[in-house]
């Protein structure tokens, strides 16, 4: 029912779907990276004051850098760096502690994490070609290997490119929520990828 009917077919009443090759990227996907190139521009052009003001509002109440910088897995044998804005002063082991601290030690932190403004920085990494707008969210080494182990088709997420959002997000999973939930979520949107999608 998940398969468009111009994309079945049929062998003596019996319905045939075809499945998707991955060795080499679909023709749709040099264009997803067009798209995602030209919107990050335009809206790091537009969220460059606000991300400006951010910055100098968490470097005086921190006194850290205002940008968090931290490996994530965003494709098949690839690691990159992704930036974030920072909303706790000092995170505990942030590469192999799954869990944060209730709540961001400021108001200014809390509110960056329930509005996901904290992301914004990443427009950069999709600027470069790093990640994508839309795809499976990227998690970090440690943690990637570990599920990849424990978890059915857990590491298939990483046949796309990593994105600022995702299928599973849209759907209420990011957070502490089901990691095995949140690979089928990733996986069907890889599967059944469209640019209309």
């Amino acid at each position: 029912a998940a398969v468009p009917r111009h994309c079945m077919d049929e062998l003596w009443g019996i319905p045939l779907i075809p499945l998707r090759r991955f060795d080499r990227p679909p023709p749709g996907l040099y264009l997803k990276r067009i798209f995602d190139a030209a919107a990050a521009a335009v809206l790091l052009a537009a969220a460059s004051p606000l991300l400006l003001v951010l910055a100098i509002t968490i470097r005086l109440q921190s006194g850290e850098p205002p940008l968090f910088r931290q490996a994530r897995v965003t494709g098949t044998g690839r690691t990159t760096v992704i930036l974030k804005l920072r909303t706790l002063s000092k995170p505990e082991d942030p590469d192999t502690s799954w869990t944060a601290p209730a709540q961001p030690d400021n108001p200014l932190g809390t509110w960056l994490r329930v509005t996901h403004l904290d992301e914004m920085p990443q427009l950069v990494n999709v600027l470069r070609g790093e990640m994508s707008l839309v795809g499976p969210r990227p998690e970090r080494p440690y943690f990637a290997e570990r599920f990849g182990r424990e978890i059915s088709r857990y590491s298939d997420r990483t046949r796309m490119p990593a994105g600022m959002t995702g299928w599973a997000q849209i759907h209420g999973l990011h957070g502490d929520t089901s990691i095995f939930e949140r690979a089928r979520f990733d996986n069907q949107y890889i599967e059944y990828w469209s640019p209309w999608l």
